[in-house]
């Protein structure tokens, strides 16, 4: 594979690339039954993105807005993400958090959904998540949580029960919860604090 320059759709009304149309969109780029450890550095506010596997030793001088490592038996890679001038249209895509809101359960520091979620595992992540930092006090007003990093220790896969336990969370700065599925681990996911402009 080599650079690729691709449009993606906006979730709803936002004006930015949510993480889980990037990480869906690079999942499909590697081999299904890969690891990763996919990274956001910064708000990506585009629909079009460069999309670059890594050469070696040949980085990109220029700041890279995400990247995802993978693994795969013995086969590995790195995949780098740049953001590029938008291109109309702006596609749009539904997300409805509230699906997921409406069937987690928050006891203490665990959010948990016991039946069939409609989104894969990040896109039932995010909500869960958001739930979680809602109920700690720890989300301050004047700026939102965004999915910044997962660390996975197994594949994507369907689940029936997702876990989410807090570990760790600095009010306003970073936070980071394990996820188990259907009571197996699956990785680490992170959550940074973008301040609104």
């Amino acid at each position: 594979m080599g650079e690729t320059s691709v449009q993606l759709p906006f979730l709803g009304k936002r004006d930015y690339l949510h993480g889980t149309t990037l990480y869906r969109h690079l999942l499909g780029l590697i081999p299904a039954q890969a690891t990763v450890c996919f990274r956001i550095s910064r708000i990506i506010q585009t629909n079009r993105i460069l999309v670059v596997p890594q050469k070696g030793n040949n980085p990109h001088r220029e700041p890279v807005a995400a990247k995802l490592n993978w693994q795969h038996g013995q086969s590995s890679g790195v995949i780098l993400v740049f953001p590029h001038p938008p291109s109309p249209p702006v596609m749009r895509e539904d997300y409805h958090e509230e699906l997921v809101d409406r069937i987690t359960l928050v006891n203490g520091k665990t959010a948990t959904i016991a039946e069939p979620s409609p989104f894969d595992v990040v896109g039932s992540a995010v909500p869960m998540f958001k739930a979680l930092l809602k109920a700690q006090s720890l989300t301050p007003n004047g700026g939102q949580w965004m999915f910044s990093r997962l660390d996975s220790s197994m594949a994507e896969r369907k689940f029936q029960k997702m876990q989410l336990v807090l570990e760790d969370a600095r009010k306003g700065l970073i936070a980071k919860s394990s996820i188990s599925l259907d009571g197996e681990a699956f990785g680490e996911f992170y959550f940074s604090w973008a301040s609104a402009k």
